[in-house]
């Protein structure tokens, strides 16, 4: 069951991603993509697109609460989010993103759009 105002807005099953390790990358000044790379580090079929991106953070696996393990293989959107309302100036459209990834922990990225688009 998802914490009260998580919303799952993807989910990694039948995705071809739940077997790779992700990989932030910054793509423009206010955008990040989470790509997905093998043992070998040959790029998945997809990436995770951030648009208007203003911040992320990594939780180590360790370090992980209950919390962020129910965005487990997904994306969920985080609302309400005391990261995103403690920020001065809120864009608008600004959303919470959080995804969970086995063995490797959380990634949570602040940004204004989601999207799954193929991989560079």
């Amino acid at each position: 069951m998802l914490a009260m105002g998580s919303t799952r807005v993807f989910d990694f099953k039948g995705s071809g991603l739940l077997d790779l390790y992700p990989l932030v990358v910054q793509t423009d000044i206010a955008e990040l993509e989470i790509r997905f790379v093998d043992d070998d580090l040959n790029v998945g079929p997809h990436a995770l697109a951030f648009k208007r991106s203003a911040d992320f953070r990594y939780i180590s696996f360790e370090s992980c609460s209950a919390e962020h393990v129910e965005a487990y293989d997904a994306v969920n959107v985080v609302e309400p989010s005391e990261w995103l309302n403690g920020r001065p100036g809120r864009p608008y459209g600004l959303q919470h993103f959080r995804m969970f990834f086995d063995d490797y922990g959380c990634i949570e990225v602040l940004a204004v759009e989601f999207a799954v688009v193929s991989a560079p």
